[in-house]
């Protein structure tokens, strides 16, 4: 329990990366004229890639917001 901030921090930077990857490597840059069925998956990759950065990204700040929080606790409990 005492390092779940720490945790929380890696599994947010792994999702983010993750999101960077997979738009890189699937979902890439929009086709020029793409034909309706195209630009459906096109969106729905999108989609994808703002779940997971967006997920990546919450998680991420609240591992910061709970190691900031550990550390203000564990200062007041030494003084």
């Amino acid at each position: 329990m005492r390092r779940l901030p720490l945790w929380l921090v890696f599994f947010g930077l792994l999702l983010l990366g993750a999101a960077f990857v997979y738009n890189v490597l699937f979902v890439g840059l929009p086709y020029q004229d793409p034909t309706p069925a195209l630009l459906a998956d096109y969106q729905s990759g999108r989609e994808r890639v703002y779940f997971l950065g967006w997920s990546g990204a919450a998680i991420l700040v609240l591992g910061v917001i709970g190691g900031i929080a550990r550390l203000v606790t564990r200062k007041r409990k030494g003084q």
